[in-house]
């Protein structure tokens, strides 16, 4: 975490502006004795001075102490990434604590805590102390709501609100994630055709290089919502095998016509690993096996070292420039361990207690490299 640098910068400070200790002690109203042990980290001047220090310098008293309440985008993904990685590695507690002390620092950099609300809500799982996941939940679903009360980004507010929304129903607040997002949801309100606008105002202006590659964005993202739709859908009509049957059917031929095992193998492994749950259900012991063991595959895909970062292919080969733009970047948003972990942890669901057991071992096996 980046420290306060008051010491230096006023040393520096004053030589950059060519005078004295003794000149500027005389401004300020004090010995130049107070001033030296300013600079040289013995004591720090009363807080009463460091306006009138700020104003000597022509510097805000941010930059006096060296503070930087925003942070840029680069910074605020190093944070992420270097946490993501201590989550795998260090106590759970221990990297908790120094996520909070980074949120207090900088609370009013809104880019910033929306992404902690996105990690936390990666990473809240991974303590076992039930108390603890509900106070981390709740500080989330404050944090959302700070966004959203006071950033002036409309962007940022939606996606703060969204998120809320799916902090809201891991809390076990159903109705009040209702009220929540129902009216931004609404399929009849303009703003879901902005898409569709923002492409024909770039084709309007000429800018056909913008219009493909955000038409190619918007198909993509669309095609990624359509399987997470589906992933849910299997779940909502689990009870409905001719339902689950003809989903997993279209769903499958979509993603194989636009190559999504290569380009987003996440999406793909939820969707793979419900259809398992959905025909575990109905006991088709081998359409079960064959679903999860698509879903391995597209898991040691996700801890590969070309799977680890978003990217386009062939077809959609104007969209990494949009994937590289984004808060997080190309990188995925939890360390491989925790994936895997999380994996296997999903072949041990009670739901396939009825597979014959050498088969799940096999799959397990295969997961952890053995």
């Amino acid at each position: 975490m980046e420290e306060l640098s008051l010491s230096k910068n006023v040393a520096n400070l004053r030589k950059k502006k060519g005078v004295t200790q003794e000149t500027l002690a005389e401004f300020i109203g004090v010995t130049k004795a107070s001033v030296s042990k300013w600079e040289t980290g013995q004591s720090m001047p009363d807080v009463l001075i460091l306006p009138k220090l700020a104003s000597f310098f022509d510097v805000s008293v941010d930059e006096l102490l060296g503070y930087h309440p925003q942070l840029t985008k680069e910074q605020i993904r190093h944070f992420y990434q270097q946490w993501t990685t201590a989550f795998s590695k260090e106590p759970f507690e221990y990297v908790m604590e120094d996520c909070r002390k980074a949120v207090k620092q900088y609370y009013s950099c809104y880019p910033f805590l929306l992404q902690v609300v996105v990690l936390w809500l990666n990473h809240f799982m991974l303590t076992k102390d039930l108390e603890e996941q509900q106070a981390i939940l709740s500080e989330a679903e404050a944090l959302c709501t700070k966004i959203v009360e006071e950033s002036t980004e409309l962007s940022l507010c939606n996606n703060a609100s969204l998120l809320k929304v799916a902090v809201m129903l891991q809390l076990g607040k159903p109705e009040e994630a209702l009220s929540e997002i129902e009216e931004k949801a609404d399929p009849y309100r303009f703003a879901q055709q902005s898409d569709t606008l923002l492409i024909q105002a770039y084709r309007a202006a000429g800018q056909t290089k913008k219009a493909v590659s955000y038409t190619q964005f918007s198909m993509f993202s669309h095609l990624i919502n359509l399987v997470s739709s589906a992933t849910h859908y299997l779940l909502i009509q689990i009870i409905q095998l001719p339902v689950i049957e003809e989903t997993v059917n279209r769903i499958d031929a979509v993603i194989q016509a636009f190559n999504l095992t290569a380009v987003h193998p996440n999406s793909c492994a939820q969707f793979s690993y419900a259809a398992a749950c959905a025909y575990a259900k109905h006991e088709k012991e081998e359409q079960v096996i064959k679903c999860l063991k698509q879903f391995v595959d597209l898991t040691l895909i996700l801890l590969s070292e070309e799977g680890r970062i978003l990217h386009g292919d062939r077809y959609f080969d104007e969209i990494n420039e949009i994937f590289e733009g984004a808060d997080l970047g190309v990188q995925q948003i939890r360390d491989t361990k925790i994936i895997r972990e999380g994996a296997l942890s999903a072949l041990e669901n009670p739901i396939f207690q009825q597979i014959e057991k050498s088969k799940i071992v096999k799959l397990k096996k295969r997961l952890a490299g053995e």
